[in-house]
C-alpha cells in the first residue's frame, strides 16, 4: 500500500487520516447545525476518497474456472487489473490480490527485488515469500549495519515418530530409534543491539523498551531480540570478525543487527549482503515491525480443554 501512494503521489497518508478523523470527532462532538453536517459530510467524502484504493483489489474466487478467468484480465469501474499474488490467508478463504494493469509492471518489479532468477525455488514458497510484502507493518529506521549469518543447526542422534503422507492412503508413522535428527536453534529469529531497539521503540512512540521486534523487509520474517553481541563478542567469543552467509568476514562492531537465512528466505539470491541491501534501496524496500514484544510476559493463559 505504501508503494501504491509513492506512485501514485501520496505522502503521509496516514497522517491526513488521522487528521480528517480528529475533524470529523470534533464535529460530531459540536451543536449539530446545517453548516457542522454539511462539513462533516465533506470531511467523510475526503477520508473515503484518501482510503479507498482503486489500484489494489482482493478478489474471492467461488469456482476455478472463475480464477482461470480472471488471471485473463478484468475490468471494474475502467480500472483494469492483473492477478499479482496469493497470500497464505488469502488462499485459504479462496482470495487472490489483484492490482491496476497501470501498476502492475512496477509492483511486481520491486518485489523480485532485483533477485537472481536462475536460482531454482519451490514455486508454492516463492509465492508465500512475495506475499510478505502484503504484511501490515509500520516503517522504522534502518539498521546501521546488517550482518546476515547461517543458522545455528546441530546434529545429534535420537528416537523420534516419523509421520509421513506420501505415500497412498492413510498417513504412517514409524518409530525411529538412534537415527540423527538435525535441529535448528535459530530459525526464524536473530539479534539486535539496544540501541537499534531504543530507537526503533522511540519510532514507535512506545513508553518502554521492546525485548523484541516482528520485522519485515525485501523476502524477510522473523523476530530481531536484543542481545548485546558486541559485548559478547570482546568478553565471551574474543574476536569481532564473524564469517557471513555469503563467507565474507565481518566485524560486528559495524552492525546493529544479526540476521539468520532462515530470516532472510532468498538470501542465497544475491550475490552479498551488500548486494541484497543496495537492491532492496533501489526498490523503495524499508524495514517495517509488525508486532513487538510486550513490557512484560503473561504468568498465566486460560485454555478452553476441557
Amino acid at each position: 500500500m505504501r508503494w501504491i501512494d509513492e506512485l501514485n503521489g501520496i505522502t503521509d497518508a496516514d497522517a491526513l487520516a488521522k487528521d480528517l478523523k480528529k475533524r470529523i470527532r470534533t464535529l460530531r462532538k459540536a451543536e449539530p447545525t446545517p453548516d457542522t453536517k454539511r462539513e462533516t459530510r465533506r470531511l467523510y467524502g475526503e477520508l473515503d476518497r484518501l482510503q479507498f484504493k482503486p489500484d489494489y483489489m482482493c478478489l474471492i474466487i467461488d469456482r476455478p474456472k472463475d480464477y482461470r478467468r480472471a488471471c485473463k484480465g478484468f475490468s471494474i469501474n475502467g480500472v483494469r487489473y492483473r492477478r499479482l499474488l496469493g497470500t497464505n490467508g488469502g488462499i485459504k478463504n479462496s482470495t487472490i490480490v489483484f492490482v491496476s494493469d497501470r501498476l502492475w509492471p512496477e509492483l511486481s518489479r520491486r518485489i523480485e527485488n532485483g533477485r537472481m532468477a536462475d536460482v531454482p525455488l519451490v514455486t508454492a514458497k516463492l509465492e508465500a515469500y512475495k506475499a510478505l510484502t502484503c504484511s501490515a507493518s509500520i516503517p522504522v529506521s534502518m539498521p546501521h549495519g546488517i550482518l546476515v549469518v547461517p543458522d545455528a543447526k546441530t546434529e545429534f542422534l535420537a528416537d523420534y515418530v516419523y509421520l509421513t503422507d506420501e505415500n497412498d492412503g492413510e498417513p504412517t508413522a514409524t518409530m525411529m530409534r538412534g537415527e540423527k535428527y538435525e535441529l535448528n536453534a535459530s530459525d526464524g529469529f536473530g539479534l539486535m543491539l539496544p540501541s537499534l531497539a531504543e530507537r526503533w521503540s522511540r519510532e514507535l512512540g512506545l513508553d518502554y523498551i521492546a525485548g523484541g521486534y516482528n520485522t519485515r523487509m525485501s523476502w524477510e520474517k522473523g523476530m530481531l531480540f536484543v542481545f548485546d553481541f558486541i559485548e559478547f563478542a570482546e568478553k565471551v567469543a574474543g574476536t569481532y570478525m564473524v564469517e557471513d552467509a555469503w563467507g565474507n568476514e565481518v566485524d560486528v562492531r559495524e552492525v546493529e543487527a544479526v540476521f539468520t537465512t532462515s530470516m532472510i528466505k532468498l538470501w542465497d539470491c544475491y550475490r552479498s549482503c551488500e548486494d541484497y541491501l543496495v537492491k532492496s534501496a533501489e526498490n523503495h524496500y524499508t524495514f517495517g515491525v509488525t508486532k513487538v514484544a510486550p513490557e512484560s510476559l503473561e504468568n498465566e493463559r486460560a485454555s478452553n480443554l476441557i
